[in-house]
């Protein structure tokens, strides 16, 4: 057998381990998000892998530490967020594109209370630049929405500060907050962000 036919023999056998590993990731990440917006950040790993339909010892090995997965986790949010926001900023329809990542922004915090803060002084510095690179892309949104459709006086930690308060789970009053009021009180504050002057 040829050098190139071995090579070849080989090639699925090599490739196949890592895909199946990439896949693994993926499903612990997904499942791991569903379930601290289920049940917050001490939501066990056998649930988490439950939830991904993997053996427990599969989160443990690529997560030994709660920080570690907590970690992963908030770094995938902020790059999900990251992209959302560079997709508004491009989106033709600068309102829509912007009213869009401001409704993701409100169901991210809604889903996630409180995991920032938890890796606030532990998130080190891939979580920082992480954090800093989606507050650029809050900045770039918004510059450019404020050509069409956003105040001018609105500043990107004001963004924020909106979409932390919608999408809080705290209950007020002896009322539960629902998905049906948090959609409502989204459309209240962006009506309020947007600038209706011809």
């Amino acid at each position: 057998m040829s050098n190139e036919a071995i090579k070849n023999a080989d090639s699925p056998r090599k490739r196949g381990p890592r895909k199946d590993a990439e896949r693994n990731r993926e499903r612990v990440m997904e499942a791991a998000r569903r379930a601290v917006a289920q049940h917050g950040l001490d939501a066990s790993y056998h649930h988490i892998a439950a939830l991904a339909g993997v053996g427990v010892g599969t989160v443990y090995r690529r997560y030994p530490d709660r920080n570690d997965l907590l970690r992963a986790i908030v770094l995938d949010i902020l790059v999900e967020l990251t992209n959302l926001a560079d997709k508004g900023r491009n989106n033709l329809d600068i309102w829509a594109g912007f009213s869009e990542f401001f409704s993701q922004l409100v169901l991210r915090f809604s889903q996630n209370a409180g995991l920032s803060d938890r890796l606030a002084e532990r998130g080190g510095a891939s979580v920082q630049k992480a954090r800093e690179g989606l507050i650029f892309a809050i900045e770039r949104l918004c510059e450019r929405a404020r050509t069409d459709g956003l105040r001018s006086e609105i500043a990107w930690h004001d963004i924020i500060y909106l979409a932390n308060g919608a999408g809080a789970r705290n209950c007020a009053f002896n009322i539960q907050i629902d998905p049906k009021q948090q959609a409502v009180a989204v459309d209240i504050i962006l009506a309020g962000l947007r600038n209706y002057s011809p």
